[in-house]
């Protein structure tokens, strides 16, 4: 045999094995682009679920200041539902839809603290009761917070 048959069968042998390689490549190329896209997919979920209980304890921390100044500020006479506590209950709607199991009795707390304020907001209530309530709205939105946090960055609730 002469040279050039020699490399022709030497050539000819090297396809499958570049075959196999680029195989391996395209593979590995795969399962790199899947797990960068569940990586995004997971940064994305976190920024929303974030986004969404960061306007929760804000709208709650804006109602209740208003609450506690419009009590202590003027007399009390029943008043419509203000932006601040529909902005509260908006947001706790959005975080309903997304908190995992593990948040949820805590919504329902930081629901019914809401709820309770703006009962006294709109049908009336002491002044007494609307400072107790906005106390126990406080305390259900630190309760909340601190459970949330611990949800996103604690590695629990995904």
């Amino acid at each position: 045999m002469d040279l050039p048959a020699i490399a022709s069968i030497a050539a000819l042998a090297g396809i499958p094995a570049a075959l196999v390689a680029a195989r391996w490549q395209t593979k590995t190329a795969v399962a790199q682009t899947h797990a960068q896209h569940e990586s995004a997919v997971h940064q994305h979920h976190l920024a929303a679920r974030r986004a969404s209980y960061a306007a929760l304890i804000a709208q709650a921390t804006i109602f209740r200041r208003e609450a506690w100044d419009r009590a202590a500020s003027e007399p009390l006479e029943p008043a419509a539902m203000t932006p601040a506590a529909l902005a509260t209950f908006e947001a706790l709607a959005l975080v309903k839809l997304d908190a995992p199991a593990a948040l949820l009795d805590l919504v329902e707390e930081v629901n019914e603290q809401a709820a309770t304020l703006n009962g006294y907001m709109t049908c009336g209530g002491s002044m007494d009761d609307i400072q107790a309530a906005c106390r126990e709205l406080r305390d259900a939105v630190n309760a909340f917070t601190k459970r949330a946090r611990e949800s996103l960055y604690g590695g629990s609730g995904w």
